[in-house]
């Protein structure tokens, strides 16, 4: 595992990486480059994957130990698989994830909200200054291997309804009247109810064969499975209640679940009830590894992946440690 930075050690030199075709960056791209063109940093305008490969490898050339990364979560994803699988770092930098994108999952978690601009001028002025507060957040990350692609590191995979759900949301709701974070609630509860009257046109159940940890799972068709290592997802949720002591959170609901309407708000909190047992459908465990056999669509981070039948299983196993700056 590639070790990362747990203390502060000056100086330090950053690095910014901007993605401009990001939600929020076409529309605020010029002040946040006016606001890195007053401050000694190393801006790289990326788009691609290639983009972002060869601005990290740039930075760790030019000795940079802080990278901004102000994007969606899908320029986070590239960033973070380019830092642990290709390593251009003996020592991984620290991040620090502006919300630049639409959705910004990350950003929410481990990141800094808000306007960019303010946030880059506080961070400009702690690194000069050493003042006001600043704290190390650490989170493992998701090591994906999903056949016919190359290895992928993020922080959100989710297949089955959860795929459908932010297709619908893309496709329908993305970019109108109903977009940004309000398109999202309106999404999660037309499949809510979809799923609570069983309509099958609006939500399909997804038949896979799930290993936590080398144990196979009974549960055989899911409504809703997902495997993360943040801590809170969008407006603070916290869908897992595994007691186990291990890196990746895995929670996911079976195809024909019980109590549905009464359990799901309690497990949106991270709170279980008495009805939230596997044999009702209810699934969530904290393991290291887990191996998925399924055919269909399943996301990391918002990017969209596809298994064909007669694939090999699908991996997800943990791929180290990160260090986020936040105030």
């Amino acid at each position: 595992m590639i070790p990362c930075c747990t203390k502060f050690d000056r100086p330090l030199r950053p690095g910014i990486l901007v993605n401009p075709l990001s939600n929020r960056n076409k529309k605020n791209l010029q002040a946040v480059s006016k606001c890195t063109d007053s401050f000694e940093v190393i801006e790289k305008k990326v788009v691609t994957p290639d983009d972002i490969r060869q601005a990290l490898w740039d930075f760790a050339r030019q000795g940079v130990n802080l990278i901004v990364i102000s994007g969606g979560d899908g320029t986070v994803q590239a960033a973070l698989t380019i830092l642990f699988h290709e390593r251009p770092f003996k020592i991984l930098p620290f991040l620090v994830i502006l919300a630049g994108g639409t959705t910004n999952l990350i950003a929410r978690d481990v990141g800094i909200t808000g306007n960019q601009t303010k946030a880059l001028k506080h961070l400009f002025k702690w690194i000069e200054t050493d003042s006001g507060p600043m704290r190390i957040e650490t989170r493992p990350v998701l090591r994906v291997e999903i056949p016919g692609t190359s290895i992928r590191y993020g922080m959100f995979f989710a297949t089955a309804g959860i795929c459908q759900g932010i297709q619908y949301y893309r496709r329908y709701l993305h970019n109108r009247k109903f977009g940004g974070l309000l398109g999202i609630p309106l999404t999660m509860i037309r499949y809510i109810w979809a799923a609570v009257i069983k309509e099958e046109k609006d939500i399909n159940s997804m038949p896979i064969k799930v290993w936590l940890d080398g144990r196979p799972l009974e549960e055989k068709n899911f409504l809703l499975l997902f495997v993360t290592t943040l801590n809170r997802l969008l407006f603070g949720i916290r869908p897992y209640w595994g007691v186990e002591k291990r890196p990746l959170r895995f929670a996911a609901v079976g195809g024909s679940p019980k109590y549905l309407l009464s359990t799901l708000p309690f497990l949106m909190l991270g709170q279980p009830t008495r009805n939230s047992v596997p044999e009702n459908g209810y699934h969530s465990h904290n393991v290291s590894n887990i191996v998925l056999e399924l055919e269909g669509s399943m996301a990391l981070d918002g990017e969209f992946f596809t298994s064909k039948p007669f694939q090999k299983p699908v991996l997800l196993q943990y791929g180290g440690t990160a260090s986020f700056l936040r105030w």
